[in-house]
């Protein structure tokens, strides 16, 4: 691991905090809409809580759950996982939300491929320009951080397709 000055995680992190600042909880039955166990799960541990307020029991927990949350609620807490990830750069929790960060190539026909990108796109749809930067500034903190160069493929696939959201405003 590449050791990142504390100066930039700190800016960072307020940057976090200020471009997602007035965004609302989802409703309870928008958090995880799918009908099944994980998602329940995700219905039960992030209900009324605050993105803020997650504790790191939380987050240590539920490392892998961003993609099961509906878009309004991937928009409200991916704030927490980046924040976390920033101080935990080794852990699951950074592993998952850079995953979830990253465009997933894998589909085979293009009715598949077609699928992903359609849902990929509707998970950043309510992002404003700011917040896409700030998504943009996290992977890239995380690739400089990653010495053995594990999420390069993520890294770059996500920051792409994060830039061609940014460059449609």
């Amino acid at each position: 691991m590449n050791p990142i000055p504390t100066q930039r995680i700190a800016k960072l992190k307020e940057a976090i905090a200020l471009s997602f600042a007035k965004i609302s909880h989802p409703a309870p039955n928008n958090i995880a809409p799918h009908q099944c166990e994980e998602c329940a799960e995700a219905r039960e541990t992030f209900i009324q809580k605050d993105w803020r307020m997650l504790s790191s029991d939380v987050m240590e927990g539920h490392f892998d759950q961003l993609s099961l949350l509906s878009p309004e609620a991937f928009q409200f807490f991916l704030p927490a996982f980046m924040c976390f990830s920033l101080d935990h750069l080794d852990s699951p929790t950074c592993e998952f939300t850079v995953y979830a960060l990253a465009f997933n190539y894998t589909r085979k026909t293009k009715e598949e491929t077609d699928r992903q990108i359609e849902w990929w796109d509707s998970r950043f749809s309510l992002f404003e320009k700011d917040q896409l930067l700030v998504l943009i500034n996290f992977l890239d903190l995380v690739k400089d951080s990653d010495d053995r160069n594990y999420f390069q493929d993520e890294v770059q696939r996500g920051k792409h397709h994060i830039e061609l959201l940014v460059s449609k405003y």
